[in-house]
């Protein structure tokens, strides 16, 4: 995880004196993190705590029949009904209105860099049985490591040190859904922070996960975006955010979305610049598919369906997505069972430079076959986002606050008095406008 490091430190978190703490299905269990150091004891390095890892382990129990295969990225949803971190230094970076079961597949691939942090494991069988389940979240703090972000998007652990993870657990109802008859049980949880050391002093852009609803009308609409760019569960942020992937999603894997991607017909954004499309295909391929590392893993263990490759069963896809070829009719491959669409979406070597600004309510079309139901858009957006000049200050006080400032041991003795507060510039760029600069992070660093 740590892409400019040699390693990283394993900080256990806890629950009262327990740090494994039983679980129960449809209850919170919270995590705190008081006992989090702000700085490595064998040299003057402040940590940085870029991610959490949540590991769930539970038993299957799969009835004597009416079972189901469940899929790896379903069991997701069977497990979390959603995550929150409040009371930390700049509020809430991972807000349960947003980070939910269903949605935790997309977020972490997104936020995690195209990566999981654990192998991923072949369907759970329908037969009669007991099967163990051990899963693995990369949880991230409004931190992303697409690339080299995760270095420019870390904060302090000292900002964390206040902070509560809220897991709430999944009612027993929705396992049932996904294998009617089956149970979860002997669950139990560990969260750690994953600590960085480095010897210097920054202020982190924050990359916010921010999920936006509309109702939907039975047939073709322009979607309005409430809250574009603004909506936020952050404290001491500016009313802006820049737009580092968007995406609308669809109704697999439960997501709540109101169409499949394989029935989208036309789309067009203006805020986007992008014109009327009906090159759906295209557009996946350019967005959606072209965007992605190619070194990422493409394959299960096992064929899923007969005369199928198997190959891209992740984002964007579902694992569920049927990938043998259609006998009649449009086949549609490329677009079949989509997580989302994607309206923006990284590179792999995306920097905070390459974002545009979102600050107001846009609209998009987008035109499904079949319409949508009634149902509601689901639209998810992440955005780098900029603390306010009185947040900055802020932090600068709490840094080099107290007995022991982290600025005086980073810096060294009067280092604090003689330092100042600077931000980094664009590298790489022919010519520069207000957002290749907007979203970079600050520095408190002592001048040469």
């Amino acid at each position: 995880m740590n892409k400019r490091g040699t390693g990283s430190i394993l900080w256990p978190l806890v629950t009262g004196n327990n740090n494994d703490p039983t679980l129960t299905q449809g209850k919170k269990t919270s995590f705190f993190c008081n006992t989090v150091p702000d700085r490595c004891p064998t040299g003057p390095l402040a940590y940085y705590l870029p991610v959490f890892l949540l590991t769930i382990v539970a038993t299957l129990n799969q009835p004597a029949s009416g079972g189901s295969q469940v899929f790896w990225d379903e069991m997701q949803q069977a497990l979390v009904s959603s995550v929150n971190m409040l009371n930390c230094w700049y509020g809430t970076p991972i807000s349960q209105n947003y980070v939910t079961g269903p949605l935790m597949p997309v977020v972490e691939f997104v936020q995690n860099g195209f990566m999981r942090p654990v192998r991923e494991r072949p369907p759970y069988p329908s037969g009669h049985g007991s099967y163990p389940v051990e899963y693995t979240f990369a949880l991230r703090p409004s931190t992303n490591a697409i690339g080299d972000l995760e270095t420019e998007t870390s904060q302090l652990a000292l900002l964390y040190q206040t902070g509560e993870i809220a897991l709430n657990v999944a009612d027993a109802s929705v396992i049932d859904g996904l294998s009617t008859g089956a149970t979860l049980t002997d669950m139990s949880a560990q969260i750690s922070a994953v600590l960085v050391p480095r010897n210097e002093l920054v202020l982190g852009t924050p990359v916010e996960a921010v999920v936006h609803e509309a109702v939907a009308g039975s047939n073709a609409s322009f979607i309005q975006i409430k809250g574009f760019g603004t909506d936020t569960a952050l404290t001491g942020i500016e009313g802006k955010g820049g737009v580092l992937a968007l995406m609308e999603m669809t109704s697999v894997n439960g997501q709540g979305g109101c169409f499949k991607a394989e029935n989208v017909q036309q789309y067009n954004f203006p805020w986007a610049g992008q014109d009327p499309i009906t090159h759906t295909i295209g557009f996946m391929a350019m967005n959606g598919i072209g965007q992605l590392p190619n070194d990422r893993s493409q394959a299960l263990p096992i064929i899923l369906e007969a005369g199928g490759d198997s190959s891209m069963n992740q984002p964007p896809y579902s694992m569920a997505k049927l990938d043998e070829l259609l006998t009649a009719g449009t086949d549609n491959l490329d677009l079949r069972e989509a997580l989302y669409w994607p309206m923006r979406f990284p590179g792999v070597n995306v920097t905070l430079s390459d974002v545009q600004t979102a600050n107001a309510d846009k609209q998009y079309y987008l035109q499904a076959a079949g319409g949508f139901g009634n149902g509601t858009h689901i639209v998810m957006g992440f955005y780098a986002r900029r603390f306010t000049d009185n947040m900055r200050a802020a932090w600068v006080k709490k840094i080099s606050g107290g007995d022991e400032p982290l600025s005086e041991y980073v810096l060294g003795a009067g280092g604090t008095a003689k330092a100042q507060l600077g931000q980094r510039i664009p590298v790489g760029k022919h010519s520069l406008t207000d957002d290749n600069y907007t979203y970079l992070p600050w520095q408190l660093s002592v001048p040469a």
